[in-house]
């Protein structure tokens, strides 16, 4: 759901199941990012707060699957990281998000 809300720029609140690694690993990262806000507890409070702040942000998402459906034609599906660099270069993230990434690239993570 955050993929399809960030394509079309629309506002991210997030509230992770707690105990589930995964939901509060990619809340982090998207709260980090600047690209959602998150509650730990559902409450009317925060749910207004929220409201009264609430901000898009747009990712454009490739959309042409013709590198994809290529890479499934030729069979050599150990071979990920070729299709998955070509697909992370057509994704448009605002500046200061790409500057963000870029900086956690730089550091070698």
């Amino acid at each position: 759901m955050s993929t399809e809300c960030l394509s079309i720029g629309k506002p991210l609140l997030v509230k992770p199941l707690q105990k589930q690694y995964e939901q509060l690993s990619n809340a982090y990262t998207l709260e980090k990012l600047g690209l959602c806000s998150v509650i730990n507890n559902l409450g009317a409070e925060e749910i207004d707060d929220w409201l009264q702040s609430k901000q898009g942000i747009k990712i454009n998402f490739p959309t042409n699957c013709d590198s994809l459906v290529e890479w499934i034609k030729r069979g050599n599906w150990q071979e990920t990281d070729n299709i998955c660099q070509s697909l992370w270069r057509q994704v448009k993230f605002p500046t200061h998000v790409k500057d963000k990434l870029d900086k956690l690239l730089s550091t070698n993570i």
